[in-house]
């Protein structure tokens, strides 16, 4: 993929989980963070009752581009947290705080640690986080390092 093609993809994913957009729906049936509120040793448990949804990111308090954990076609240098497919067969998915890694979607972007500020976490699950498909959100809260 060419780089303007990489740069037009990481532009309209970060659109598509704009959480103002009416198409992300909270529902704990379907996909659910826990516990509610994490420090930096503890682990995050999602479930999920969706096994079409197949893509997975978050968003750190105050920014408005994602950190992808899951996606088809992720760029190489990107951490996966598992792939697509072992995303869409999982009910439930442990995350360590202190080591999950992502991807934030822009041109220049290195993978990084994401529990890195105190605040709310968004994650979004979505059958294509870069298209209109819409998708789930849970939010857990971080209470910072130690």
């Amino acid at each position: 993929m060419s780089t303007l093609g990489i740069l037009l993809v990481f532009t309209s994913a970060a659109a598509a989980v704009d959480t103002s957009e009416a198409n992300l729906v909270e529902d704990v049936n379907v996909f659910g963070c826990s516990p509610a509120v994490v420090g930096p040793r503890d682990e995050i448990i999602l479930r999920k009752n969706a096994p079409d949804r197949r893509e997975l990111s978050v968003v750190r308090p105050g920014a408005r581009t994602p950190h992808f954990l899951v996606v088809e076609n992720a760029p190489s240098k990107m951490p996966q947290l598992m792939s697509p497919h072992d995303l869409s067969q999982a009910k439930e998915i442990r995350i360590s705080v202190a080591k999950l890694k992502g991807l934030e979607w822009s041109a220049s972007a290195q993978p990084e640690l994401i529990f890195d500020r105190p605040g709310d976490y968004e994650f979004f699950l979505s059958t294509t986080l870069e298209s209109e498909d819409g998708g789930y959100v849970c939010t857990v809260k971080f209470q910072g390092l130690e």
